[in-house]
């Protein structure tokens, strides 16, 4: 399902009657988002939980992540706030555009299906008539209780922690460099691959840098593996997110998001110059696509 007037949300990839392998927060709402942004700064993400977020897989752009105290910027940008226009549909695919009213920017999203992947490419068009710095990144939110016991399948990459939100819920101090997925030294040694078969309240976020642009989600007990492919010149960084309730809110979820920037918010984005200087007139592009096999095991 694809909700195009709540941020051009996908909320649901599965195979004929089989599982959903994107997450919906309980209670989610599939309408459309509230007419209009709201203010920008730090507390956008409280007004995005309460009224826009329905989970799946959205865009962020022109920003990723949260303000980080940047009082221009809204979490995860301004495109997941939208209700954005069906252009053109068809019997495999949609197209849809939105303008970003802060920032000016026109944007233009494909999502494509054959048999068993999605494909999603983005354009975004600085017609503002200003320079903009940008980044950008995809969202897809995963449920932990899918995947349980299974596995996140990443080549040999950089890796750190990033800041934190909540640090009292987080296993590892910020910015601790390791080589993915083990982190030793600590009380525990950690592997970060791991999904785990239980919430154990973590809130936590580690920071990639994937050159192959390439990942898999196992989930043992749908006997299948999530791959997700994108444009790794575009988006070489990708950032795990993993919420296993640490709130009674009933949040237990996961996502891999891939980016164009390495960082957890947009100001620390900023700070590492890992904003693209996008002139007037000029275009960024990006893709990603998700798809499910069948995988045995022992």
């Amino acid at each position: 399902m694809i909700l195009p007037e709540r941020g051009s949300t996908i909320t649901s990839i599965s195979r004929p009657g089989g599982a959903n392998i994107l997450w919906n927060p309980p209670d989610a709402d599939h309408g459309p988002a509230p007419d209009g942004m709201p203010e920008p700064g730090d507390r956008s993400s409280a007004e995005f939980e309460r009224s826009v977020f329905a989970g799946g897989w959205f865009p962020m752009f022109p920003s990723v992540g949260p303000p980080g105290g940047d009082a221009r910027a809204w979490l995860h940008g301004e495109a997941p706030w939208l209700r954005w226009q069906v252009e053109v549909v068809t019997k495999d695919g949609i197209e849809l555009r939105a303008r970003t009213p802060a920032s000016g920017l026109a944007l233009t999203r494909w999502i494509h299906v054959s048999d068993e992947r999605v494909l999603v490419r983005t354009e975004a068009l600085n017609a503002s008539g200003l320079h903009r710095r940008v980044s950008w990144g995809e969202h897809p939110c995963f449920s932990r209780t899918a995947f349980a016991g299974g596995s996140v399948l990443v080549a040999p990459s950089l890796s750190r922690s990033a800041s934190s939100a909540d640090p009292a819920r987080t296993r590892i101090p910020p910015s601790t460099r390791f080589a993915w997925p083990i982190l030793s030294g600590l009380d525990d040694t950690l592997d970060f691959s791991v999904i785990p078969a239980r919430s154990d309240g973590r809130e936590e976020h580690v920071l990639l840098t994937i050159p192959s642009g390439r990942a898999a989600l196992r989930a043992p007990d749908l006997a299948v593996e999530v791959e997700l492919e994108w444009d790794a010149g575009s988006m070489p960084h990708a950032l795990l997110w993993q919420h296993f309730r640490p709130d009674d809110d009933g949040w237990d979820v996961f996502a891999l998001e891939p980016a164009s920037c390495r960082a957890r918010t947009h100001a620390e984005a900023d700070r590492a110059g890992h904003l693209v200087d996008l002139p007037p007139g000029a275009m960024a592009r990006w893709a990603m696509s998700l798809s499910i096999r069948d995988v045995g095991w022992g």
